[in-house]
């Protein structure tokens, strides 16, 4: 009956770790984003560019660190083939 139960909830539930991409662009930056997930945390890498009176000014970086389902972040909804995270759609690629 346990065993019935696991296999159930394994079933349902998409596994919870891979590597997802994102890249976009407008009129004032070009950014990739880079969402890691494993264990139960979501490691976000952006490399950025800004855009400023038409140039491409240099690569800027930013890191941000967070564990799954934590109150106050980000929330992440597993899809197929990728995830949503604050309406932004990403790939798996890993």
């Amino acid at each position: 009956m346990i065993g019935c139960i696991v296999m159930l909830a394994a079933c349902g539930r998409p596994e919870e770790k891979g590597v997802f991409i994102k890249h976009f662009q407008n009129e004032y930056s070009k950014a990739d984003d880079t969402i890691s997930i494993e264990n139960g945390i979501v490691t976000r890498r952006t490399g950025f560019n800004k855009i400023r009176n038409g140039k491409l000014k240099p690569r800027e970086y930013e890191i941000e660190k967070w564990r799954l389902n934590e109150v106050g972040t980000s929330i992440i909804v597993f899809d197929r083939g990728g995830i949503i995270v604050d309406n932004s759609r990403y790939q798996k690629i890993n």
